[in-house]
């Protein structure tokens, strides 16, 4: 968790974006995850290990926690595991559209049509 911390302070004193991508959450809560991916923001369990890991590394907030299933072992992968890790990417470049506006990297007035 200390090195968690050190890039916390690195990006803080940057104002970069910090996301976690929370992986292996079928793992935390079997009961209620288990193969259902449905579920995933059902869990108590893990809704509470996400409020843990916002308070132990300094994210911004449970938004900036990205819970996905672990794809290694998954020769066809199930909608619902897609789903979860479109999301994580679509939130990934919404935080650096973000960033990169802020820093002038982007012509503000340009039509975002693909990422909204």
């Amino acid at each position: 968790m200390e090195r968690l911390q050190e890039m916390r302070q690195f990006a803080r004193e940057r104002e970069i974006p910090t996301l976690v991508f929370l992986t292996k959450i079928d793992k935390y809560d079997p009961d209620v995850i288990g193969e259902d991916l449905t579920k995933t923001f059902h869990s108590a369990r893990l809704l509470s290990l996400m409020e843990d890991l916002e308070e132990d590394s300094g994210v911004g907030g449970s938004k900036d926690i990205l819970p996905i299933k672990n794809l290694s072992k998954e020769t066809e992968p199930t909608p619902e595991a897609g789903v979860l890790v479109c999301r994580a990417l679509q939130q990934a470049l919404y935080a650096a559209v973000d960033y990169l506006r802020e820093c002038d990297y982007m012509d503000t007035s340009e039509e975002d049509s693909e990422l909204s």
